[in-house]
């Protein structure tokens, strides 16, 4: 009987440490990685609002994507990414102007 306890308390104690592993995995992932949903929206929201403001239409734009930093931060860690249509071998960068969020701006853009 101490056998079988002594197994299935070292199986509890291998599952409790994966599983805890595993949480610290997605945890990390969510926060370092990827960001929250709901500002990579935002920004994504207020950047195709003013690219549609500057006279840009779908058919202009061959992509938007948000990229979040964790490390660098800035007013945001957040960016938009944007190629268009017309220079795509050029991409350009969006972000906050300033914490409250109230306008995007150019940050500037790069050749690949």
């Amino acid at each position: 009987m101490k056998n079988i306890n002594s197994k299935i308390a070292f199986l509890f104690s291998i599952l409790l440490v994966f599983s805890l592993v595993l949480v610290g995995i997605l945890t990390y992932q969510k926060i370092v990685v990827t960001g929250s949903l709901e500002k990579r929206e935002e920004l994504l929201t207020a950047t195709v609002f003013e690219l549609s403001k500057k006279g840009y239409t779908k058919d202009d734009i061959v992509k938007v994507n948000i990229v979040y930093d964790y490390f660098t931060g800035g007013v945001t860690p957040y960016e938009a990414v944007v190629r268009f249509k017309r220079d795509p071998q050029n991409i350009y960068y969006y972000g906050w102007e300033d914490v409250k969020k109230k306008a995007v701006v150019f940050d500037g853009k790069n050749s690949f």
